[in-house]
């Protein structure tokens, strides 16, 4: 039993983003999915992720978005040749 508890990861779900911890005995979490999500039907689930997925990477974006914005306030005051 003390194994067991050795192999516990921490996991986020795909579909929710929210972290578990898996495996867990009798618990009905998957490696991709948290207990909550895993009940879902699959095709519920799967536009979870999909939403998931874009807005990560629309977080992504909009981090660089940011830092490009900032840039400017640290850097010289000169205009950049070309643009």
């Amino acid at each position: 039993m003390a194994d067991e508890d050795n192999e516990l990861q921490e996991r986020v779900c795909r579909a929710c983003g929210e972290p578990y911890r898996y495996p867990v005995r009798h618990s009905p979490a998957t490696r991709f999915h948290c207990a909550s999500c895993a009940g879902l039907p699959a095709d519920v689930r799967a536009m979870f992720e999909k939403y998931n997925r874009r807005i990560k990477a629309l977080a992504v974006q909009l981090e660089r978005l940011e830092q490009r914005c900032r840039a400017p306030e640290h850097g010289s005051a000169e205009p950049r040749p070309g643009r």
